[in-house]
């Protein structure tokens, strides 16, 4: 806390010694009066933002609005991975879906990251504003630690429960789409099998057989037709099995 306080001292020097100024860019415990040389200052330190200070109030440029960034940005892919997968062939279907999870369950975890990131910068803002209004931190007594711990934990266990609520979700909509996946699946096979089997059964099917009937003068009187045709007794002409000689029919002569 000593440097918290080191920081304090100086931005209230700072306006001390600066009247007509209205803000100060604290970096790594260095205070400029323009934020560009502050941001310069902390170029290629991972994790650490400038801190504006006015004369009254602490302003974070926080984490968790880069990462709040980076959620929106996630969004765009996840969507582009779900019109992929709907309008995907057949066979790219489980290539492509599991493209869509891997890009939600990164979505997942920045969720949970940013939901962490808040917690974490919104009790170091509430300390730095406390130190900022008293410039020394009064010891807490032995009950409002207390409170504060269990506030801390009420936090904390609300998170958590947030977290895991959407873990369920997640899992519910996951499992859904693998459902939904192998029900297509199976239509697709039974519709491939219907084809085949219809192939197979119109294959199957017999052609017209045909047998060969010498001509008689009894076949010639009761089919004066065939004599037109030019047949004669003792000639040879087909007609389909199916058909009755016996009853004097002669079917379709071939």
């Amino acid at each position: 806390m000593q440097k918290e306080n080191l920081i304090a001292e100086k931005v209230k020097n700072y306006f001390e010694s600066h009247p007509d100024a209205t803000e100060v860019y604290e970096a790594l415990g260095v205070l400029f009066g323009e934020k560009e040389r502050a941001e310069k200052f902390l170029k290629g330190v991972a994790g650490r933002f400038v801190t504006t200070h006015t004369p009254t109030d602490i302003v974070f440029e926080k984490v968790s609005q880069e990462i709040r960034q980076e959620i929106i940005n996630q969004e765009h892919v996840v969507n582009a991975k779900q019109l992929a997968y709907e309008d995907a062939a057949g066979v790219d279907k489980e290539k492509v879906m599991n493209d869509w999870h891997t890009e939600k369950t990164k979505l997942e975890r920045l969720h949970v990251k940013y939901d962490k990131q808040v917690q974490i910068e919104d009790k170091d803002e509430l300390i730095a504003k406390e130190d900022k209004e008293t410039g020394i931190r009064k010891p807490l007594t032995a009950d409002e630690v207390k409170v504060k711990i269990t506030a801390q934990e009420l936090i904390v266990a609300a998170t958590q429960a947030i977290i895991d609520n959407k873990k369920i979700v997640a899992k519910k909509r996951k499992d859904a789409e693998k459902v939904l996946a192998k029900e297509k699946a199976k239509l697709k096979k039974l519709n491939a099998d219907l084809v085949k089997l219809e192939a197979e059964t119109k294959s199957e099917e017999p052609a017209n057989e045909m047998v060969d009937v010498v001509v008689t003068q009894e076949i010639l009187d009761m089919n004066p037709e065939m004599v037109e045709q030019g047949l004669k007794v003792g000639d040879i002409f087909q007609i389909t099995k199916k058909a009755d000689t016996n009853s004097g029919e002669s079917g379709d002569i071939e």
